[in-house]
């Protein structure tokens, strides 16, 4: 840890061993300069971390369908075929309680211990807002109004966390007992599942371009159509 200290005080270390990772201390590490940190070193002083161990997380989408687009029908109110709609919506999910984390090392971010440790350990980038845009085609009948709908992907996940002490005098660690941490949620960055609803199989909310929803772990999701047409208009 010495090494580490001298060299890359504020980098993030993974023991591949234990599958666990150690994360520099925002009230502590972080908010010294690395010149201070230096002195602070040649001093002999105590150096503080978070240690996250990850449990096993779960990978689902949201159980509720999100507009993705404007609605769009035949201009004459009859036929069948193809529609062309095109999204561009952000969505972002403002979690419920922080998993039981109060470490935070970015005013931005509260939860990027846990972000930062499920990147390096299972190689997935989760995110608390997210965009996606593109082009999808959707099929309607007999003149009937579709719109786009999304459900986009988030990881539930579950950790541990200690406080570990770094003694650069003694040049020894010292860890704390493990803390449960209550499972948290995240976007995931990779595609949505998408969906074509017609309006004689669902209400399709033509007038409301933005949602707000609360999933059962009181975590608050809002989406919002950034790109979006009039609710009818002829194709």
């Amino acid at each position: 840890m010495k090494k580490v200290l001298q060299e890359h005080p504020k980098a993030v270390v993974i023991f591949k061993d234990t599958n666990t990772i150690l994360v520099p201390d925002n009230t502590d590490i972080l908010k010294n300069s690395p010149e201070e940190l230096q002195q602070r070193l040649a001093k002999g002083d105590k150096f503080k971390y978070v240690e996250i161990n990850l449990h096993p997380g779960k990978l689902k989408n949201l159980p509720i369908l999100i507009p993705a687009s404007s609605c769009l029908k035949f201009p004459t109110g009859r036929g069948a075929g193809s529609l062309s709609l095109s999204y561009k919506v952000d969505i972002e999910m403002n979690v419920n309680g922080e998993g039981g984390l109060s470490y935070v090392n970015s005013a931005s971010d509260p939860n990027m211990t846990l972000k930062v440790a499920i990147k390096y350990t299972i190689n997935l980038k989760v995110t608390k807002k997210a965009s996606f845009s593109g082009t999808h085609t959707c099929s309607t009948v007999n003149g009937k109004a579709t719109r786009l709908f999304y459900s986009p992907g988030t990881y539930e996940v579950a950790a541990n966390s200690r406080e570990y002490i770094f003694d650069s005098l003694k040049d020894t660690m010292f860890k704390d007992e493990w803390n449960t941490l209550q499972p948290i949620n995240y976007l995931t960055e990779s595609a949505p599942i998408y969906y074509c609803g017609t309006e004689d199989k669902m209400d399709l909310k033509c007038g409301s371009p933005a949602v707000e929803y609360t999933d059962d772990n009181g975590d608050d999701i809002k989406s919002k159509i950034m790109e979006e047409s009039n609710d009818y208009y002829d194709i």
